[in-house]
């Protein structure tokens, strides 16, 4: 994905000292890093549906607001899980 990314966006990537790629809706956390970027793989907040029970993915649901700083590159991460976005949940 990395090598994707520097290639359509070679201007944009020539220019920064932190690089990284966000991908999502694949139901689980996965994160790799190369000597390109970093690149991050998001859960869903979605709710399983009949597809993914029936193939036995079971994973968590959460959404993540991550803070990254000009010069410093991710300083901060808040993780906002489902069950907090229940009715009364605050």
């Amino acid at each position: 994905m990395a090598d994707v990314f520097v290639a359509k966006f070679r201007d944009v990537f020539g220019r920064t000292q932190h690089s990284y790629a966000h991908l999502g809706h694949l139901h689980h956390v996965d994160i790799k890093e190369n000597n390109l970027m970093l690149v991050e793989q998001h859960r869903t907040l979605a709710a399983p549906d009949a597809y993914a029970s029936r193939g036995g993915w079971i994973s968590g649901r959460d959404a993540k607001v991550i803070t990254y700083h000009k010069l410093y590159g991710e300083v901060g991460r808040l993780t906002i899980n489902s069950d907090m976005l229940k009715v009364g949940a605050l």
